[in-house]
């Protein structure tokens, strides 16, 4: 299975969408998770069947700030029920305030513990 993760920051940027069909095209992957989307459903969902995606869930963006969409295809919907989940994104924080160089210093409370 083929899982692409992208950041794609707007989904109206004008390069967004011809380079999104590219990688579907040349790589065709399964599942596609677009976050930073910016934008209301509608254009998510076009944006689904222009790609040739049978399925979409929608995480709304919040005026013009961040958004997400999972696409996915019909043969691999069965694949995904009772699975073991994943988690993808950025996260952006340290285990303790030793891993941070530089800049305002860190309370030891605000550091992660995984």
């Amino acid at each position: 299975m083929k899982i692409l993760h992208w950041n794609c920051q707007g989904l109206r940027i004008s390069l967004t969408i011809p380079h999104l069909k590219d990688i579907r095209k040349s790589h065709n992957p399964d599942v596609m998770f677009l976050v930073e989307t910016k934008n209301v459903d509608n254009v998510v969902h076009k944006l689904a069947k222009y790609l040739g995606y049978q399925n979409v869930h929608i995480v709304y963006a919040v005026g013009s700030s961040g958004g997400a969409a999972l696409f996915w295809n019909d043969r691999i919907a069965g694949y995904l029920q009772n699975k073991p989940r994943m988690f993808i994104g950025d996260f952006n924080d340290i285990k303790n305030r030793y891993e941070k160089q530089g800049g305002i210093v860190r309370c030891k409370c605000h550091s992660s513990s995984y």
